[in-house]
């Protein structure tokens, strides 16, 4: 958090848990009553099946837990205190290799998962706008984590500067948008 905005570090509280585990992210959205005006889902698990005969249906079973339905389970959980903010953003993590326009066979099982979750947000979008709260999907870039690789061009400080512009920037005429970290539309 040191390279966060001395504002905005103030105001960041990061919450880890097992989006998995239904106990976990309702206790971790009951541990206070503040209201939360910018929620990021911030679920991803990464395996390396490359393709439909090398696909472990059970790692796959598990990146959908993770990466489409985690999110779900948060959004769950935290969406009393979301729809209290004063400015209620959701932010989900998702991933170019979800987008329908991205043609290819490798990482079989998380690219499902991430158009599975692309998908979420376009409904969550629809569901919450009379809320006011604004739901987009967000590309934050290929980083040098370890999902991304040291190939990567882009630090982790890089990927989360862009993304706090790009979430600073955003009002209800966003919703149902997927973006990237420089605020650039992803095609669906």
């Amino acid at each position: 958090m040191r390279d966060l905005p001395v504002a905005l570090s103030d105001a960041f509280r990061a919450i880890a848990f097992d989006v998995r585990d239904e106990a976990q992210v309702r206790a971790a959205a009951h541990a206070s009553d503040q209201p939360v005006d910018v929620l990021v889902a911030c679920a991803g698990v990464f395996r390396a099946s490359d393709s439909s005969d090398e696909l472990d249906f059970a790692e796959a079973l598990d990146l959908f837990s993770v990466n489409a339905l985690g999110p779900l389970r948060t959004v769950s959980a935290f969406l009393r205190r979301l729809k209290r903010g004063r400015r209620p953003r959701l932010v989900v993590l998702s991933s170019i290799l979800g987008s329908m326009s991205t043609v290819g066979s490798s990482h079989l099982a998380y690219r499902t998962s991430k158009a599975a979750l692309n998908k979420l947000v376009q409904g969550l979008a629809a569901e919450l706008k009379v809320h006011s709260i604004v739901v987009v999907a967000l590309e934050p870039g290929w980083v040098r984590t370890a999902i991304g690789g040291s190939r990567a061009p882009l630090s982790v400080g890089d990927s989360v500067s862009g993304i706090i512009r790009t979430v600073s920037a955003l009002t209800l005429r966003d919703t149902g948008r997927f973006l990237d970290y420089q605020n650039q539309d992803v095609p669906w």
